[in-house]
This record gives structure tokens, C-alpha cells and sequence, in this order.
């Protein structure tokens, strides 16, 4: 009988802990996003869009999960080519193109508008190949902030799980 009571605690004391815990690691999550947001490059504002932050838990391991879906987030956070050690890269056709458009005046372009468009494009298409890009970390910053908190906040969750249970 006091066994099953045990148990019974137990378990009540687990699943408290477990959605206090998943609690925490989702607010840890969306800091970490917050941080990854503020600190992303923003000249179009693509990239701050695509970062999302989110508690998953698998089996029995929670974690607090920051992600970047943008095809070049990569390439930001960690820089390319030459400028930072790595092997020269060249950016695909048309990636750059919105970005030109938006970093030219229209009172600049004269003449055949597409053309001159595709000719900067190329241009810094070239000079990112054979110079590279300098990293700017967002995600990396992020994810040591969320560290530094996510002990604090999951302490303070399992303090929580056990005085709900204590309460009854």
C-alpha cells in the first residue's frame, strides 16, 4: 500500500517536473530567439524572419532549440571564403538580385534596367568569390545567452514541480 503511494508520487513529482522543465526550456527558447533576432544582419529583413526558437523534448531529453531556415543564414553567421579561412564560395545566380535592387537608385540605373541590375549583381557575385564575407554571428551569441540562464530557470523549475506536488 505505502509502495503505491510512493509510486503514485513519484510519478505526480516526474510529470510537475517535466512541465515546469519544458516551461523553462521554451522561455530560454524564445530569449535565445530574441537575441538571434536583435543581433541578425537586417538589410532585408529575411533572415531575422526565419529564426525560431522552441522546447522539444524527445524521450526523455528536453531542450531549448534555436534554429535558422534561411539558405543563407549559414553563410552569415559564419562568413565565406577566403575572408575567413574557408574555401572560396560563389553565391548562385539570382541570389543577390533583390538586394541589388533595393541598394540601387532608380535615378542611377539609366537605360536597360534588368542589365544593369544583372551586372552589379555579378559584380559583387565575383568580389564575395574571390574576397569572401566577413562572419557576423547571431545564432552562436544566442545560444550562449540561453546558457547562461538555462541552469537559474531550471532549477527554479524543478523547485517549482516539487512544491506542486507538496501542495498537493
Amino acid at each position: 500500500m505505502a509502495e503505491d503511494r510512493t509510486a503514485a508520487v513519484i510519478a505526480r513529482l516526474k510529470a510537475a517536473i517535466t512541465r515546469h522543465v519544458l516551461a523553462a526550456a521554451d522561455k530560454t527558447a524564445l530569449q535565445m530567439e530574441a537575441v538571434a533576432v536583435d543581433r541578425a544582419p537586417k538589410s532585408l529583413g529575411q533572415l531575422a524572419s526565419r529564426i525560431h526558437g522552441s522546447a522539444r523534448q524527445e524521450g526523455a531529453l528536453i531542450r531549448a532549440h534555436l534554429e535558422c531556415d534561411s539558405p543563407y543564414g549559414r553563410y552569415q553567421e559564419e562568413g565565406t571564403g577566403p575572408a575567413v579561412g574557408h574555401q572560396r564560395y560563389m553565391p548562385p545566380p539570382g541570389a543577390l538580385r533583390l538586394w541589388v535592387q533595393r541598394s540601387l537608385r532608380p535615378a542611377a540605373v539609366k537605360g536597360d534596367e534588368a542589365r544593369v541590375i544583372e551586372a552589379v549583381e555579378n559584380s559583387v557575385r565575383w568580389a564575395i568569390y574571390m574576397k569572401g564575407t566577413k562572419a557576423h554571428p547571431f545564432m552562436t551569441p544566442a545560444s550562449e545567452s540561453g546558457r547562461k540562464t538555462w541552469k537559474r530557470d531550471l532549477a527554479a523549475a524543478c523547485k517549482a514541480g516539487a512544491r506542486e506536488v507538496a501542495r498537493g
